[in-house]
């Protein structure tokens, strides 16, 4: 149950992240309209909201509110690694392929 209100959380913060122009150019996609941007943000809005209901059926309303919150709060860090993450690799894939060409030119160099 509580895997489900991460993947809600996640969901509706990923709805939110799509509704945003700047993100989508990051993940490639196409531009959207301003109603269609709108149903997104109410989309997340939705699923940020229904993932309290699996917390307050495993906990108590005041715990369940709580355990809420640090799920919203995983949920935005993971997704914000994953938006942010194709840049990183780009930048360490052409550290390693630097790294990589140097080390063989030196094994050529010492042959």
């Amino acid at each position: 149950m509580i895997l489900l209100a991460f993947f809600l959380a996640h969901a509706g913060f990923m709805a939110f992240a799509l509704s945003m122009a700047r993100h989508r150019r990051d993940l490639h996609l196409k531009p959207i309209g301003a109603r269609r941007a709108t149903g997104l943000r109410i989309c997340g809005y939705g699923l940020l909201g229904i993932a309290i209901w699996p917390c307050w059926i495993l906990f108590a309303l005041s715990v369940g509110i709580i355990v809420w919150i640090g799920i919203l709060s995983a949920a935005a860090i993971s997704l914000t690694v994953l938006l942010a993450w194709p840049p990183f690799l780009a930048m360490w894939s052409k550290a390693f392929h630097l790294t990589a060409s140097m080390a063989e030119r030196l094994r050529e160099a010492v042959r």
